[in-house]
């Protein structure tokens, strides 16, 4: 079975219904105007047979019935018919012919000296019906009745206008639903389109809103959600693709950072192995096998640790774990204050100095806090000379604390600047030393699963500040 178009059964279902409306109420108004016409021939005929029965004695006594009839009865649509005692019959007609047969064969005799009920009756020579009543004065039969034809007629004729009429209803109703369906309609059209484009791969597409299709309307809300639909799932595959790429780039960057310890220690290994190296070098190589080893073991505690934070970033639909901003309270200010001791005794020769409030409460993973700081520390280690100063401010808000953690080192260039948190990146190899550039990566991830940010100034000539900011708890 075919099935219709959305816009043919629309304009299908309003055809239908103007069509039953138009004739339900063009036959209760041929009803009406039928029961009124006959109503008021009802009317003047009980008025005339009251006026005959009235006037009955007068009208035997006249001799001349006909003439009699006529000055009796004055309208001239009354058909009367008058059967005396002695059986004479006399007839008078108005403005229509007189039937071929009497009526007053076939309509009902009235009662002895009374009126009978009105009745119609057809007449077989003229197929006409006339509603009719009898009058018994004094033993004369007078018939009064008058034809329904006129009424038919009238009728008919109303019927006949109101289907040419209504015709030309539906068909106009018909051609402007259709149009105005179509119009209607066109925002599905457009759905249909852009859905149909996506999936071609257009993910740029999107329903045009159009003016008369505001929010309050069923279409425009469609189209809204619609269009917030396409923008999640065009952000879901942007955020899909993003992430292929940054996993096809990290396992390159990790493959790349493992690389080059592991040709160390393969080297020294089959150095040692062939006896190239002598008795008194064989601690140095074995020092050097360790330091590689350690350096190796150093990235793939990196690389572990960036990984638990991707698994516990805030949000992510993979987790059931509440996020880290919502964890247990940490004094901020005292793992600043150990970190910078810890900075010290490893390196002692340098100035660290120290700007922090007593207590600073902030919610989050204290291990991770710390490990975020001695990364920052660890930074400014590496990257810059031992005789630059260093400085660690912490600044606590109305609404949060800002960590900064400046040095008097090399300055970033600018392209630096904006990729300093990436993986695996490192900066100009004035500020290069022996860091696989996962530290900063770490405070950056970090800093984003407890609901914080992270930044850098700096400037070319000289002097660097990377700051965190982490939001206080707000109970």
């Amino acid at each position: 079975m075919k099935r219709w178009s959305l816009r043919g059964s629309l304009t299908f279902a309003v055809a239908g219904l103007t069509i039953g409306a138009l004739l339900v109420a063009g036959v209760a108004s041929l009803l009406a105007l039928r029961a009124y016409l006959l109503d008021r021939i009802d009317s003047q005929l009980v008025a005339a047979a009251a006026l005959v029965s009235e006037r009955g004695q007068a009208l035997a006594g006249s001799g001349d019935w006909d003439q009699a009839v006529r000055t009796a009865v004055a309208p001239t649509e009354f058909l009367v018919e008058v059967r005396q005692r002695n059986g004479a019959l006399s007839r008078v007609a108005g403005t229509t012919r007189l039937p071929a047969r009497p009526l007053l064969d076939l309509a009902p005799s009235p009662p002895p000296g009374g009126v009978s009920a009105l009745t119609t009756i057809t007449s077989t020579g003229l197929d006409d019906r006339y509603r009719v009543m009898t009058v018994d004065s004094g033993g004369n039969i007078i018939l009064i009745g008058q034809s329904i034809g006129s009424v038919q007629a009238t009728v008919g004729k109303l019927a006949a206008v109101e289907a040419v009429v209504s015709a030309l209803v539906v068909a106009l109703l018909v051609l402007l639903s259709r149009l105005l369906v179509a119009r209607r309609l066109r925002p599905l059209e457009e759905i249909a389109a852009a859905a149909t484009a996506i999936a071609d791969g257009d993910l740029e597409r999107r329903v045009p809103a159009e003016p008369d299709h505001p929010e309050r309307t069923e279409l425009g809300r469609l189209t809204t959600a619609v269009n917030g639909m396409l923008e999640r799932i065009h952000s879901a595959l942007a955020a899909r693709a993003e992430s292929e790429d940054r996993m096809r780039r990290f396992a390159a960057d990790a493959s790349h950072e493992l690389r080059t310890p592991l040709t160390s220690i393969r080297g020294y290994a089959q150095l040692l192995r062939s006896g190239t190296i002598d008795m008194e070098s064989r601690p140095d190589v074995l020092a050097r096998i360790e330091d590689e080893s350690t350096r190796m073991s150093k990235i793939v505690n990196d690389l572990l640790f960036l990984a638990r934070l991707d698994a516990s970033r805030p949000g992510d639909a993979r987790l059931d774990a509440e996020p880290l901003a919502r964890s247990d309270l940490v004094d901020l200010a005292v793992v600043v204050r150990d970190s910078v001791a810890d900075a010290l005794a490893a390196q002692p020769e340098r100035e660290i100095a120290l700007d922090s409030p007593p207590h600073v409460l902030v919610r989050g993973d204290e291990a991770m806090l710390r490990q975020v700081m001695a990364n920052l520390l660890a930074n400014v280690r590496t990257h810059t000379p031992v005789d630059a100063a260093a400085c660690v401010a912490v600044a606590k808000h109305a609404a949060d604390v800002r960590v900064e953690v400046r040095d008097d080192g090399p300055g970033l260039p600018e392209p630096a600047r904006g990729r300093i948190f990436e993986r695996f990146y490192r900066a100009d190899p004035a500020r290069s030393g022996a860091g696989s550039g996962l530290g900063l990566a770490i405070v950056a991830e970090a800093v984003r699963a407890h609901g914080g940010s992270a930044g850098v100034e700096s400037e070319p000539d000289g002097g660097t500040t990377v700051w965190f900011m982490l939001p206080l708890p707000t109970s």
